[in-house]
């Protein structure tokens, strides 16, 4: 549980950054439209890979937040991610948004690696879709 507190820190530092506070919002709301507008940044790939990582956690410690925006803005990048790599990730990361119960199988644990823990959700991917063949 350190770790979704420490993601609930950093989604709020992140928040508390990006955007002046002209009233209170909840934290994981503010933390959702943050990432939001950081998977829409197309001249900085990094900030976008970043924000995909980051939904993905973000999921996996709240899974009954409402991401359906983001997963919108997710199908965007699959087809128009301005690189190959963030296309992968946001079709990984929307595999298992959209997948809740995968996320369910996955540890909770303070993944600081974004680059790892993409190539851990290949790999539980690539057990589903063998498995179930």
């Amino acid at each position: 549980m350190k770790t979704g507190w420490t993601l609930l820190l950093f989604l709020i530092l992140f928040g508390c950054a990006v955007q002046p506070r002209v009233h209170e919002e909840p934290p994981l709301e503010l933390a959702r439209r943050n990432y939001l507008k950081a998977l829409q940044h197309p001249s900085n790939p990094p900030m976008v890979e970043s924000a995909i990582f980051h939904v993905v956690k973000l999921k996996l410690f709240f899974p009954g937040e409402d991401c359906r925006e983001i997963t919108r803005e997710l199908e965007r990048l699959i087809h128009d991610g301005q690189t190959a790599s963030i296309r992968y990730k946001a079709y990984l990361a929307k595999m298992f948004i959209n997948n809740p119960e995968w996320l369910l199988e996955i540890r909770k644990q303070d993944y600081k690696d974004g680059n790892r823990f993409f190539a851990m959700l290949n790999e539980e991917l690539r057990h589903k879709l063998l498995v179930s063949q």
